[in-house]
């Protein structure tokens, strides 16, 4: 009974997985269909899935054995407990990736089977389809003086800022992706990315700078 759908942060990661992944959409099926166990349903597949990935196989050289999966090793016990836990999912993390995109896309990847080869104009449920969902989050502004960074790393980084045109915008501007569930990768956005007027004679100017700081 409703046309538009709109989420951010942790919302946005529901609906992704509400929208997109079978077995998301099996497991909170069970939790309606059974509200007094649905913690534990959500516990047994959600938690235990996410908790799993800090008890992946690794090789044993030097690059693959860090402190806190060694002190997570000798620290416990028959039952594991939330630190060990918390430990094994920063050794992970630390192996394989410490930045935000990394984290997110696991959670995804191990609690709802969703890859980076899914887009927002992918199949979905028939009670989905045809519904306009808005993806909110801020846009960082940046300026010539204090850039937003793209990517930083050893040696080379990628920043940018949105030149001034009209009214000074603040740090932050809310934006969003728009799309219509289910019409394909191919399909417009229905609305604007940001307000509108807004980048009306502003433009976005991006900087590299590989090793050495060179330009």
């Amino acid at each position: 009974q409703f046309d538009i759908v709109s989420s951010v942060s942790g919302s946005t990661w529901f609906l992704a997985s509400l929208a997109f992944s079978k077995r998301f959409q099996d497991m909170i099926e069970r939790m309606a269909l059974a509200p007094e166990s649905a913690g534990l349903e959500f516990h047994n597949d959600w938690m235990q899935s996410w908790i799993s990935v800090g008890h992946g196989k690794r090789n044993d050289t030097a690059d693959d054995i860090d402190l806190a999966t060694v002190f997570a090793d000798a620290s416990g016990g028959a039952k594991e407990n939330v630190l060990q836990q918390n430990l094994r999912e920063f050794s992970f993390f630390w192996r394989r990736g410490m930045c935000w995109n990394d984290f997110v896309h696991q959670m995804l990847l191990t609690t709802s089977h969703l890859d980076s080869h899914h887009s927002l104009g992918d199949a979905v449920e028939p009670w989905l389809v045809g519904k306009v969902w808005l993806v909110c989050h801020s846009l960082v502004v940046g300026s010539q003086q204090k850039q937003a960074h793209l990517t930083r790393g050893l040696g080379k980084s990628a920043h940018y800022f949105v030149a001034p045109g009209g009214l000074e915008l603040p740090v932050y501007l809310p934006a969003k992706y728009s799309v219509v569930m289910g019409s394909g990768g191919d399909a417009d956005a229905p609305y604007p990315y940001i307000a509108e007027g807004v980048a009306s004679g502003r433009r976005l100017e991006y900087t590299g700078s590989t090793r050495f700081g060179l330009q």
